[in-house]
Parts: C-alpha cells; sequence; structure tokens
C-alpha cells in the first residue's frame, strides 16, 4: 500500500523506487522478501543468518515494477543521498531497555541474577547496590534524562532506551539531510512506561 501511495503521487512517473528494510532478524528478512514478490532464492538468502551483509545490500528484484529491495542490519548502513520515506512500525519497541527503581538512594538498575533456588526458573530480577553507568545517565545523559518536572515515589520503576532515543534522532537526521518524511508507529502513553520488559525462549 505504501509503495503504491509513493507512486500515486508520483505524477505517473515509472521512476526507480529502493526499499531498505532495517531487519536483524533472517527469519523476518526471509518473510519481507517473500510478502515482496522475491523470488525464493532471493528469500532463502537473505533468510540465511551466515549471508555476508554486502549481500543483504546489493539489491534485489520485487514483484513491483523499478522497485529494488534491500536489507540492513543498521540503520545508518543505509546508503544515498536522494529524499526518504521513512516507516517504523513498532520498530521502536523492538529495541533494547533498561529498567530503573528508585530507592532512597536514588535511582538503581534492575539487573538478572542467578537463582539458586529449585524450580523451572533460575533467574531473577535484583536492584543493583551502586550507581551504574545507565543509572548515572538518568541524570547526566541529554537524549534520556528525566525532566526536572518528574517526581518519582520508592519503588518506582521506570524503562528507558538509550537505543530508542538515538534511533529516532538519527532518522530525523536522515530526513532534514536528504528531505522528505517519516511516519513512526508505535503505542503508548506519554509517561515513562514500567512492566513492559518480556523474555522469548525459543
Amino acid at each position: 500500500a505504501s509503495l503504491q501511495s509513493v507512486r500515486s503521487t508520483s505524477g505517473g512517473i515509472d521512476e526507480q523506487i529502493s526499499v531498505h528494510f532495517v531487519e536483524a532478524s533472517p527469519k523476518l528478512r526471509s518473510l519481507q522478501a517473500r510478502a515482496m514478490g522475491c523470488s525464493d532464492h532471493v528469500a532463502n538468502l537473505v533468510g540465511d543468518p551466515v549471508t555476508e551483509e554486502s549481500l543483504l545490500e546489493q539489491g534485489y528484484k520485487s514483484s513491483f515494477p523499478s522497485v529494488s529491495i534491500h536489507w540492513h542490519k543498521e540503520l545508518d548502513r543505509v546508503p544515498g543521498t536522494d529524499p526518504v520515506f521513512i516507516i517504523a512500525q513498532e520498530f521502536l519497541d523492538a529495541l533494547p531497555v533498561n529498567v530503573f527503581e528508585y530507592t532512597k538512594k536514588g535511582w538503581r538498575e534492575i539487573l538478572v541474577d542467578i537463582d539458586e533456588k529449585q524450580g523451572n526458573h533460575h533467574f531473577r530480577y535484583l536492584v543493583a547496590d551502586a550507581p551504574s553507568v545507565s543509572s548515572m545517565a538518568l541524570y547526566k545523559h541529554p537524549k534520556i534524562a528525566l525532566p526536572p518536572s518528574f517526581v518519582p515515589k520508592i519503588g518506582q520503576r521506570i524503562e528507558v532506551s538509550l537505543d530508542r532515543a538515538l534511533a529516532v534522532e538519527q532518522m530525523g537526521e536522515m530526513i532534514q539531510k536528504r528531505k522528505g518524511a517519516g511516519l513512526i508507529i508505535d503505542y503508548g502513553n506519554n509517561f515513562a512506561p514500567s512492566g513492559t520488559l518480556r523474555a522469548c525462549k525459543k
């Protein structure tokens, strides 16, 4: 639908369009290739964990006329100087977060520790005894520092992601430099979240 919209606003000109997926998961790369109408060979190639990044990035034909498909593991690997239209569908939700708890001594990071107790689960959350690099960033780092108006309570937990802040800044710089637009779709509320961290088991 996005490609059709781009073509409808281009005055019918059949220009070459490059679609760049920023995707680290081999399985999702394979699904994306099939959804874009790439050949089975391409879907298998980009879905192979050992495929070199240079092969992922070189560009492949799709079922859309004049559209080439590329894959990158990092946003800063996307080349070119042409105008861009960035779509980030729940991209930020997939980035790592740090969890912090407010204590009598200030913010402390929540760590994962080994649990020696009997049972099926042998990991537990542990509140750090001393400040960590990440917890100190809450006070000083310009991209994730909490606003002075935020007054936490003892025991309150929040989740903060420096990777998200850097990714949004990177997208903004790319749009400003190359011209274009961006659409970021995520779900949440206008306050520091907590309790959303999950673990996945293969």
